[in-house]
């Protein structure tokens, strides 16, 4: 090393590594385009910084790049290792890198446009709307052991990788038939081939093995290999006293019973359309024309076999395409596309939950209202605030309280009885008895004349008390108890000389 030597390569071998590093750089720009963190401005600059790196050493100039990476401790690290690699990053978690900054601020907004601020907004949105209590990941239940439907659906949207187990192969599929084991990789070969090239990230899968099949239909592999992935929860496995909460409509077909799916029977020798993509399948290099092949061969126990197993290998996938079976009246599908996107099925035997729990809409309103706080304080709050920093208790001559407060403290200091009488609706009818006044007891008269003299706003006629004769004469009047007097008169003095029919007309 010292007489400093030449080492001379080939240049289909300089320039195939010069390739490899740039879609390298390229696909993660693609990931983190589609799962849009808060600091894709960030991570963006980095990426440039290392795709310029590639054929010269370029000089930084944004203030951002130079900063993360004196954070990330680069040049330490080219001086030692004479490259640089981001081995801590993780696409799958929030944020991506740690050291960095994890938000974008003024200065990247504004070098990437105008739609920066409304992408990093609803970035920031989507944290606290998708997984509200947010994603541990290194927790057992990363969304709780018992979580509402509507919660396991946004995580599997948001991070299948986080909510489902880690897959391994089964010790009872290591010892399977070779025969069943070519027969599912001609399967998971064909079902990638259909896949256009401009829709991969990568190169499409061609596996050699059983464990090799069953690994590309794992959420981490597809994630690599398509470009753009919806991946939903299924709704089979996932009964609590058989009902699933919050799931309505039918069920979701189960992996098990997907092997029906991508494997007629064999009454099936010919597809029932020749329109449809299954069709191709029927061909003479179609796995489907291989599958009636090997059952034609067999006995009715190897039959019976090779289809249990075919059940076992599917219903132990993470993943599978959202297909649809050919039928007489559909021509079904393979792969569903929805918004540009792949859509899959997740197996709800890899879920890290435990069962599913109602649905609970006051806790969803929490969570909308734990992101829209209150920024400013109300008037009142603020006012009550300013006069206790100065020393006083209260607002000087002022009560604190709202009126929306002082009525909810009137309706708590009411009983409950109180509270639960019905209040019968409108105002209430005036009702009279129709009972002449003669047919009247003295008593009645006077607890009728009372009520009504309150009801009509007429109080009866008090003497006048300016003539000490007027006096007298009243009270011997009560005295005698009205004697000498008729009926006709005593009514006029009790009613203030209303008449029967005037009474009854009111009613």
């Amino acid at each position: 090393m010292e007489s400093r030597p030449v080492l001379w390569l080939p240049s289909t071998t300089w320039f195939d590594f010069l390739s490899r590093r740039v879609e390298e750089i390229q696909r993660t720009q693609i990931q983190l385009k589609h799962r849009n963190p808060p600091n894709l401005g960030i991570m963006t600059g980095i990426l440039n910084h290392m795709l310029r790196c590639i054929v010269s050493t370029p000089i930084v100039y944004d203030f951002h790049v130079r900063e993360s990476l004196a954070l990330m401790e680069y040049r330490n690290v080219v001086e030692k290792a004479g490259m640089f690699f981001l081995q801590e990053l993780e696409l799958n978690f929030q944020p991506c890198l740690d050291s960095i900054q994890e938000t974008d601020d003024c200065q990247v907004l504004g070098l990437m446009g105008l739609n920066a601020k409304v992408q990093r907004d609803r970035a920031l949105f989507s944290q606290h709307c998708r997984i509200p209590d947010g994603i541990d990941q290194t927790a057992t239940f990363p969304i709780g052991p018992n979580p509402t439907w509507s919660q396991l659906k946004k995580a599997i949207a948001a991070n299948p990788v986080l909510l489902l187990k880690e897959w391994t192969l089964l010790p009872k599929l290591q010892n399977i038939a070779v025969v069943v084991a070519r027969l599912f990789c001609k399967f998971t070969e064909q079902i990638w081939m259909m896949v256009d090239r401009t829709a991969l990230k990568g190169i499409e899968p061609t596996p050699t093995s059983l464990p090799d099949a069953m690994r590309c239909w794992t959420a981490a592999s597809i994630d690599q290999t398509l470009l753009h992935t919806t991946f939903k929860a299924c709704n089979t496995d996932l009964e609590n006293n058989h009902a699933t909460h919050g799931r309505q409509g039918p069920r979701s077909t189960s992996f098990a019973g997907c092997m029906g799916v991508y494997f007629p029977p064999q009454e099936m020798s010919s597809p029932p359309r020749n329109d449809s993509q299954w069709s191709v399948f029927w061909g003479d290099v179609g796995y489907i024309t291989a599958y009636h092949k090997l059952l034609e061969d067999q006995t009715l126990e190897e039959r019976l076999y090779l289809n249990d197993t075919l059940e076992t290998i599917f219903s132990h996938l993470q993943c599978l395409p959202a297909s649809q079976k050919i039928t007489k009246k559909s021509k079904g599908f393979i792969w569903k596309i929805m918004q540009g996107s792949f859509v899959l099925n997740t197996n709800p035997r890899f879920y890290k939950i435990e069962s599913l729990s109602k649905e609970s809409k006051k806790l969803s309103r929490t969570w909308t209202r734990q992101f829209f706080v209150r920024q400013l304080k109300s008037r009142k709050v603020f006012e009550e605030s300013l006069w206790r920093s100065h020393g006083f208790h209260s607002i000087a001559g002022k009560t604190t309280d709202t009126n929306r407060q002082i009525r909810r403290a009137r309706l708590q200091r009411l009983s409950t009885a109180t509270k639960n009488k019905r209040k019968p609706p409108g105002q209430p009818r005036i009702m009279l008895k129709t009972r002449t006044l003669r047919s009247l007891t003295p008593e009645d008269q006077d607890e009728f004349s009372c009520s009504l003299a309150q009801l009509v706003g007429i109080h009866p006629l008090t003497p006048d008390i300016s003539s000490e004769s007027e006096v007298d004469s009243t009270e011997e009047e009560e005295d005698g108890g009205g004697e000498g007097k008729s009926d006709e008169d005593n009514k006029h003095h009790s009613y203030g000389h209303f008449d029967s029919d005037d009474i009854m007309d009111m009613d």
